[in-house]
């Protein structure tokens, strides 16, 4: 990948992106996933770094969605809503 050549390459990473933007916590999204909290915070930095921006303001007591990361909320229901109607169609 060159620099400036920012994608996406994990469908089920964007997945743990949006269920930890809905819940707002890394911990109960990865509970809800079956994954241990470890795996989806490393799921989240390398979704980051593959992007190249933070989506995720995180304090020790918050998380909350940067601009960039809300930006790309939006697109992920929309791209995961047509995954599984695609998958359904199938």
């Amino acid at each position: 990948m060159k620099d400036g050549d920012h994608r996406i390459s994990n469908v089920s990473d964007l997945q743990i992106f949006a269920r930890v933007a809905r819940v707002g916590n890394m911990s109960a999204a990865g509970r809800l996933m079956g994954l241990m909290p470890a795996v989806v915070s490393k799921r989240i930095s390398l979704l980051e770094e593959q992007i190249g921006a933070r989506l995720f303001q995180r304090t020790t007591r918050q998380l909350t969605l940067t601009d960039v990361g809300e930006g790309l909320f939006k697109r992920a229901v929309d791209i995961l809503a047509l995954i599984d109607e695609a998958e359904d169609f199938v």
